[in-house]
């Protein structure tokens, strides 16, 4: 009995390090850097320099932001959105043009969200931890200093991780499978 109790209890323990990180009232800002600092703005650069300062700040802070996902979309200010043809969700501004300064945008819908201001040759890059706000949240954010107008956003997704109910389904078979081998060894 008291195997059953601690099996669980530890079990129990674990599962609540998995469930999803409480969500933040307003989007922090998590990284800034410059354009020339990253060499480029591709898809490719931003997700692996946002990666890093994910991580950065996890460690910093001590905090279990989750790691991010794929790009989901990004928009530039000409209106085009990449990848080409991607329903962008409403809310989402799509053609704002190159002086915008500040931007607002729904919360709850992806973990980060990175902006470029500045223009194609330098400028400021920002990166916002949203995690999952509250359905209908916005919030408006600002270009940094004299950054110049805003290039382009991109949205980033989580990095795809098991669901609470999932994970509480393997703890309970991990519960049954020991108290299976329990009575085995009686």
């Amino acid at each position: 009995m008291k195997i059953k109790l601690l099996v669980a209890a530890l079990i129990a323990v674990g599962m609540i390090g998995m469930l999803p990180q409480q969500a933040s009232a307003t989007p922090i800002l998590i990284g800034t850097t410059t354009k020339s600092a990253l060499g480029n703005n591709s898809p490719t650069t931003v997700a692996a320099w946002l990666a890093g300062v994910v991580t950065a700040w996890n460690t910093a802070h001590s905090t279990g932001f989750p790691a991010p996902g794929p790009e989901i979309f990004r928009v530039n200010n000409d209106g085009t959105i990449a990848p080409a043809g991607y329903p962008v969700p409403a809310g989402y501004p799509t053609n704002y043009g190159a002086n915008v300064s500040s931007i607002t945008l729904p919360t709850d819908d992806f973990n980060y969200v990175v902006f470029h201001w500045g223009g194609s040759h330098g400028g400021a890059l920002q990166a916002y931890y949203t995690g999952a706000e509250v359905a209908g949240s916005t919030f408006t954010f600002n270009a940094p200093g004299d950054a110049g107008g805003l290039s382009d956003y991109a949205e980033y997704g989580p990095v795809s991780t098991p669901e609470p109910a999932s994970m509480l389904l393997v703890g309970m078979g991990l519960i049954g499978l020991a108290a299976g081998l329990k009575r085995r060894r009686q």
